[in-house]
């Protein structure tokens, strides 16, 4: 929701709805501020560590006594 927010914002100053070209014109930042808030995200995400799992201990087999 942030990044359309921003996007949208960035649009409103750049262009307006009211002819191809200025739609365009407010297009090509917008499409910049939405690529560059997801190369943020995708650096924010490489930056989270990982979880250390633990070893799971092997459950335990009964042991059968075959009766003759």
């Amino acid at each position: 929701m942030f990044a359309i927010a921003i996007s949208t914002a960035v649009f409103t100053a750049n262009g307006h709805l009211g002819t191809p070209a200025s739609v365009t014109s407010g297009f090509k930042p917008a499409l910049a501020a939405c690529a560059a808030l997801a190369l943020l995200a995708t650096l924010t995400a490489t930056a989270i560590p990982s979880r250390t799992h633990e070893p799971v201990p092997e459950p335990a087999v009964p042991e059968l006594s075959i009766a003759d």
